[in-house]
Order: structure tokens, then C-alpha cells, then sequence
């Protein structure tokens, strides 16, 4: 307890040093699991993973470790070792039934490509603790597997049957991620509004609502509905850096755009997206040094194709053409049909006709 204080309190070394201390005078069970927990929470999988398997070499048919160890696993992505520890778990008289053992188990299939079972688990955790989840990852796999409207006409289902007002919310905000996914914008409008008309101050449904806006160039409408987030929670990260972005992207209003990301910044100091959106506020306002060194940053931590497209064009304008050049090739290669990459692909060959 005096360890899990400590990491309660940031003072993760401190933590793991008592509880290895304690591990090491006793042989019980639940404080090694424990311990393996706290290494998993303070990011060491290497040692929290032997660890799990000692225990799980003396207790084989314990759940708690079949279903930590397990998780460890997906965190780590290696689905493959997370399979049969989450099917014995299933097989389990207790653990048969249990939501969570079905969900997880099916985004095991899933990430190794086995669709069919993915939907089955999903199906199986349907009507247990997990059913939100469950009937969200399934519509996302319909979606994937059979396309728009196959997804729909299951949503739809699920959502005229939903019970009570958070799961209508959590289905009709997949409702209008799909529509927005496939760029029908006013279709995506509907399905967030009648998220707002159940529940006016939703921050899902206006945040949302919000990127649609923006993507129909109503930057009056996407900027209302994310100051009605701010209004109520003025430490919303994730609605300070897309009003920020929004006013760098669509106006000229670059030092107020600033303010917003700068607030973001502060609260999330190491967050690649938000560096990016701070790195493409400098590069409009034409400090061309502190926007490369911010994006090449956010590049490292995050190298999407939206990053890569920012620093690609600051490159570009910095005169360091053969390596952004080189950057776009790169990332052409892996994101071939990319919009942003694609229109800092035209400019850069506009650039080239111009000289």
C-alpha cells in the first residue's frame, strides 16, 4: 500500500524499489502479482513480463494472472502470445460469461486478421458488462469488412433497441465517425445532432460536430462549438489544440490561435499533436527555425502523414528541398493517397515550375 501511495504521488522509483524489497522477503502470490502490476503500470514490460510468467508457471489456472498477463500481451501488440491465454480464460466456468474476456478476445482475432471469430466474441460480449464497447468494435469491423452501409444497418438496429441515453450516445457517435470517414458531411451533421438534442452539452457530440464543421469550411459554427467546451471545461486539452489548428488553418488569426495551443502546451507539454499545431502556427507567422526544430519533434514522436506534411512544406521553404523531398517519397510510399500529402506533393512542384 505504501508503494502504490508513492506511485500515486509520481515517485515511481521509490515505488518499485519498496515492493521489490517486499517481494523478495515473501512468497505470496498476490504481492508478486501486485508488483507485476506495478511494473506494468510504470512501463516495464520486459520485467513485468517474467515476472507474469513465473506466476503463471505456479498457478496456471489462476484467472486474475491468465487475464493480466494477457493484457500485457496486447499492450505489447503480441496478439499472437494474448490468444490462448484469453481462450483458456473463456473455457473458464467462472470467466465463460464475462464480457471483458469475450471483447478482448476479440480484438485479438481482429488484430491478427481472424474477422469472423472477431465478430463472434463481439457477439458474445453483446449482452454482457462490455455491450458498448462490443457493439461499437463490431460495427467498426462490419464497416471494415463490408462497408458502409452494411455497418449502418446494424448500427441502427442496435441503436433503436439501445437502453438509455449513454449507449444511443456511444452509438450514434460511431454513426457519425463512419459518415465522417467517408466524407458525407451532412449526414455525419445529423448523427451529431441528435447526440446535442439528447444531450446539449455532450463534449463528445460538439467536439464531433465541430470537425465537421471544419472540414465544410464553417469555421464560425466549429469554433462555436468549441468554445461551448471551453466554456464549461477551459482544461480541455483535446478543444484547445483543434481551436488553435482550426484558426491557423482557416484564418489569419495566428496570435489568438496561439494562445489556445499555447494553454494546450502547457497542460500537455510533451503531446506530438499539440507540438504540431505549435509548429504550424510558427510557420505561418514566419518564424521558419523554431517551426522545424517543433515539427521535426512532433515528427519523431508522432510521424503521421499530417506531421510529415507540415514539416515536409517548412523544409521546403527552409531551402532544405532534397531532404524534404526525400520525407515526401518516404512517406508517399506508405500513405500513397494521403490528401495532405499529396497537396504538399503539388506545391513542391509548383515551387520547382516557378524557378
Amino acid at each position: 500500500y505504501y508503494a502504490k501511495a508513492m506511485m500515486n504521488l509520481n515517485r515511481e522509483k521509490e515505488a518499485i524499489v519498496e515492493m521489490k524489497s517486499a517481494v523478495k522477503a515473501s512468497t505470496n502470490a498476490d504481492l508478486r502479482l501486485e508488483y507485476a502490476r506495478l511494473l506494468v503500470l510504470a512501463g516495464k514490460h520486459s520485467e513485468a513480463e517474467m515476472l507474469f510468467k513465473q506466476l503463471y508457471g505456479d498457478h496456471p489456472n489462476d484467472a486474475d494472472i491468465l487475464y493480466t498477463l494477457g493484457l500485457l500481451y496486447i499492450d505489447m501488440e503480441r496478439f499472437a502470445d494474448a490468444q490462448p491465454l484469453f481462450v483458456k480464460l473463456a473455457k473458464m466456468p467462472n470467466m465463460g460469461k464475462s464480457g471483458e474476456v469475450h471483447y478482448f478476445l476479440g480484438k485479438i482475432y481482429e488484430e491478427q486478421g481472424q474477422y469472423e471469430n472477431a465478430l463472434l466474441e463481439y457477439g458474445n460480449a453483446e449482452n454482457t458488462e462490455f455491450y458498448k464497447e462490443a457493439k461499437v468494435s463490431k460495427t467498426k469491423l462490419i464497416f471494415k469488412e463490408k462497408g458502409l452501409a452494411s455497418a449502418r444497418e446494424y448500427l441502427q438496429e442496435r441503436i433503436d433497441k439501445a437502453e438509455g441515453e449513454e449507449e444511443t450516445i456511444a452509438l450514434l457517435l460511431v454513426d457519425g465517425e463512419l459518415l465522417y470517414k467517408e466524407k458525407k458531411y451532412q449526414e455525419a451533421l445529423k448523427s451529431y445532432q441528435k447526440i446535442l438534442d439528447l444531450k446539449p452539452d455532450s463534449v463528445d457530440g460538439l467536439y464531433s460536430r465541430s470537425l465537421v464543421y471544419s472540414q465544410l469550411g464553417d469555421i464560425k459554427n466549429a469554433e462555436k462549438d468549441l468554445l461551448k467546451i471551453l466554456k464549461d471545461t477551459p482544461d480541455n486539452v483535446t478543444a484547445l489544440n483543434a481551436l488553435g489548428y482550426s484558426l491557423v488553418v482557416a484564418t489569419t488569426r495566428f496570435e489568438e490561435a496561439r494562445k489556445y495551443i499555447a494553454k494546450a502546451l502547457e497542460l500537455e507539454p510533451d503531446d506530438p499533436a499539440i507540438i504540431d499545431s505549435m509548429g504550424w502556427v510558427e510557420y505561418h507567422v514566419g518564424n521558419l527555425v523554431e517551426a522545424e526544430k517543433l515539427l521535426r519533434k512532433a515528427y519523431k514522436n508522432l510521424p503521421d502523414a499530417e506531421v510529415a506534411s507540415h514539416l515536409i512544406e517548412v523544409l521546403s521553404k527552409a531551402g532544405k528541398t532534397e531532404e524534404a523531398e526525400t520525407l515526401l517519397k518516404n512517406m508517399l510510399k506508405k500513405h500513397p493517397k494521403d490528401e495532405k500529402l499529396l497537396a504538399v506533393k503539388q506545391k513542391l512542384l509548383q515551387l520547382d515550375a516557378s524557378k
